[in-house]
């Protein structure tokens, strides 16, 4: 059968329409990967990490061996250092296996040491670097899960200490760390509470901050999102297999207006015109817009979540979507940082913004749902949102 859009899990370049990745690895290999840099891949849920690090793989694996392993589901290996250095050699002596290196494997087989498991592990991380006939890359997906887990900062602290020494030539370690999350690491020192009041505290979390085991990493710079070139490009791929006879140009443009090129949210509105009889004009993209705006998912509950957990942040929002205020875009304000963290917001010429039309209105809708079941709001909103036209998103307003 032709190929599909996709919006769960993985893209697959055969089964899916994506947008070509090629430029971007290009740009990762060149600027991170063939510079022994260490970096996090921080974007919002659903922004195409996943299938980043699954192109990156395929595309690195004839010339280094990569251990890529993912810490979905692997919340008991932070439960202890013991747990964690058994998890891992777990983790590597498998994808060795399976990547065909069982020689490499076995480094990881036999216990280690109960007394100094990181330090056991470290040591077997360099045996590993140092018989491998080539460089060796570690990429860890869905990093968060480790996050809140004060044991991972040791791990990563031995991985520093190995790369400091690598870089003066006087160990073997990963020529690469790949770390994939929504979180950057380097700002997991935020996480760790220390005991103690006051100054001493004070004392604490700057010394916590000065030391964050990631600040060897290197800033990822590279853009995720899709931009209209690059969607107008999926279309073309698209409209060869399917005829539909749609202006591209003007399809990717409005496509790119109501999303700003957030990955998931241009596949689910293509996916929608694909599989329903909504024709590839603006009015049928508005349709499915209007459509994607009425149902649940995954990434709206996570941004309400978000909203919601935050009450700081949430006011932020609330004054620029109900009030029109105008926030300065600071990079420092911890409520601007998670908004941009979580893909919420952007900055816009210095100002603060929601990041697109679609989550715009999104959360407009639900804020105006609150005041209404408060009875907060002035009948003038308790109308309809201004947003919407009959029965359809104003892009004017």
């Amino acid at each position: 059968g032709r190929k599909k859009f996709n919006i769960t899990g993985l893209c697959i370049p055969k089964k899916h329409y994506m947008v070509d990745m090629d430029a971007k690895l290009e740009q990762i290999i060149e600027q991170y990967i063939e510079n022994e840099e260490y970096f996090t891949v921080n974007r919002a849920r659903q922004y195409g990490k996943t299938t980043l690090l699954e192109l990156l793989y395929q595309r690195l694996k004839k010339d280094y061996i990569i251990l890529d392993i993912s810490f979905e589901g692997k919340e008991d290996y932070f439960r202890t250092l013991d747990t964690l250095a058994d998890g891992l050699c777990y983790e590597f002596q498998k994808v060795l296996k399976r990547s065909g290196y069982p020689e490499l494997a076995r480094i990881f087989e036999d216990p280690g040491n109960d007394k100094l498991p990181i330090q056991c592990l470290g040591e077997r991380i360099t045996i590993l670097c140092g018989q491998a006939k080539k460089k060796v890359i570690l990429m860890v997906d869905e990093v968060d899960k480790a996050a809140d887990h004060q044991i991972f900062l040791t791990f990563l602290g031995l991985l520093r200490d190995k790369y400091m020494m690598y870089q003066r030539g006087r160990e073997e370690t990963f020529s690469s760390v790949i770390l994939a999350g929504v979180h950057d690491i380097k700002n997991l020192k935020v996480k760790i509470r220390p005991e103690g009041s006051g100054r001493e505290r004070q004392d604490h979390v700057e010394h916590t901050n000065y030391n964050s085991p990631w600040n060897i990493s290197a800033d990822f710079v590279v853009d995720l999102g899709f931009s209209p070139q690059e969607i107008e490009a999926m279309l073309w791929q698209y409209e060869n297999d399917c005829h539909t006879g749609m202006d591209i140009s003007k399809m990717s443009e409005l496509l790119y207006t109501y999303t700003e090129g957030y990955p998931f949210l241009v596949s689910c509105l293509c996916k929608h015109m694909d599989e329903t009889p909504y024709p590839w004009t603006s009015e049928g993209l508005q349709a499915a817009v209007k459509f994607l705006l009425g149902r649940p998912n995954t990434l709206f509950d996570d941004i309400i979540k978000n909203l919601e957990r935050y009450q700081g942040f949430k006011n932020m929002v609330e004054g620029i979507l109900l009030r029109g205020a105008d926030v300065s875009y600071i990079a420092s304000n911890p409520d601007i940082a998670r908004g941009e963290m979580y893909g919420i917001l952007k900055n816009e010429n210095g100002h603060v913004k929601i990041a697109n039309p679609i989550f715009e209105s999104y959360i407009y809708e639900y804020f105006v749902s609150l005041h209404n079941i408060t009875n907060l709001v002035m009948s003038k909103y308790s109308d309809k949102s201004i947003y919407i036209k009959d029965g359809k998103l104003d892009m004017e307003t």
